[in-house]
């Protein structure tokens, strides 16, 4: 998997760019050149899924289907955080909050 496209993690200053390649619709594999970690990311809230990331690509894309399924469950329990989340992320975007 070549990771051709950008994406944003939402961190406490506001959106870091980082290179990824969507793995289904709503999680892309990401990889964050700061940690230097991939991690797989809620593409609408910018959520790194694990927490501690991965120090190599074929380790995340291993455990992907596993982090979706944990993801899912902790959408379907938290939705107002998570909603918190996407409202923050998409404000960052609207105003240009970007490391």
């Amino acid at each position: 998997m070549r990771l051709t496209e950008q994406y944003y993690m939402l961190t406490p200053c506001g959106l870091t760019p980082v290179r990824g390649q969507k793995y289904t619709e709503e999680y892309a594999v990401t990889y964050n050149h700061e940690k230097k970690l991939y991690n797989l990311t809620h593409i609408k809230s910018g959520t790194c899924i694990s927490k501690d990331g991965f120090k190599r690509m074929k380790d995340c894309i291993y455990a992907a289907d596993d982090l979706i399924e944990i993801a899912e469950k902790f959408i379907a329990e938290n939705p107002e955080r998570i909603q918190k989340h996407i409202d923050t992320f998409n404000y960052c975007i609207e105003r240009n909050l970007i490391n």
